[in-house]
């Protein structure tokens, strides 16, 4: 059986943290450490911020999909 990712590109950061809290961890590990205080954070989705941290997407959801898994 295939398991399906929780969290997709299209999700908002504070959204992805309200829902699976384990995720913070991750943020902090690619810099993102003030996200409530980054208030453009909940206007885009995670694939838009990750544009403008120059991360990698694939690399970023499994490591939040891995943290609440």
């Amino acid at each position: 059986m295939t398991s399906q990712a929780a969290i997709n590109a299209e999700m908002s950061i504070p959204d992805i943290v309200a829902k699976y809290p384990a995720t913070r961890e991750v943020f902090e590990r690619y810099g993102l450490t003030q996200i409530e205080d980054y208030k453009a954070l909940q206007f885009e989705t995670l694939l838009a911020t990750s544009k403008v941290q120059q991360w990698d997407v694939p690399e970023v959801l499994r490591a939040l999909n891995a943290a609440v898994h």
